[in-house]
């Protein structure tokens, strides 16, 4: 679920000509107004508003197309990795390596996380792991689980966003 499977929105925003020295650049990302990079972003669908989507170049050419998300929860309340890490005794003055969904995650830069969305937060202090006991680095793991949304069936073009329907158009 840590990919982005974009569905309709990837027709809406691609940039098909036959001449192949035209590659389609990526659209940029707006939850609430703030531009994000949204491999980094983990929000329940069901917290979603509102898409727009508006096509064009911008001005830096760098993107074509922008993403805006509205969510019924405001972004300003998802929680970084840090604010999750330092709820956890077991990690407290240890380096941690985090895994969201039983992937580690290499990039921590940025990664938000919608309270709704967590299915269970566990901390695990590698010192107390017999086999991996006797370092002498201090490393804690802090393993987050996300909710696994149900199915929805619908008809019609649909926007799908990890894998999951988040408007139908």
């Amino acid at each position: 679920m840590k990919k982005i499977l974009f569905g309709c929105l990837a027709g809406l925003l691609a940039f098909s000509v036959a001449n192949a020295q035209y590659v389609p650049l990526p659209a940029a990302f707006y939850v609430d107004s703030q531009q994000v990079n949204f491999n980094n972003i983990y929000l329940d669908v069901q917290n979603i508003s509102d898409i727009n989507v508006q096509k064009g170049e911008s001005a830096d050419g760098k993107t074509n197309g922008r993403i805006y998300i509205t969510l019924k929860v405001p972004f300003t309340s998802f929680l970084t990795l840090e604010a999750l890490s330092h709820r956890q005794e077991e990690l407290k003055d240890r380096k941690v390596l985090y895994m969201i969904d039983d992937s580690v995650l290499r990039d921590t830069s940025g990664v938000r996380i919608d309270p709704s969305y967590i299915a269970g937060v566990r901390a695990v202090n590698v010192a107390s792991i017999p086999y991996a006991g006797g370092s002498e680095e201090k490393l804690g793991i802090l393993i987050i689980k996300t909710k696994k949304p149900a199915p929805v069936k619908t008809e019609g073009p649909q926007i799908w966003l990890r894998g999951t329907v988040a408007a139908n158009q």
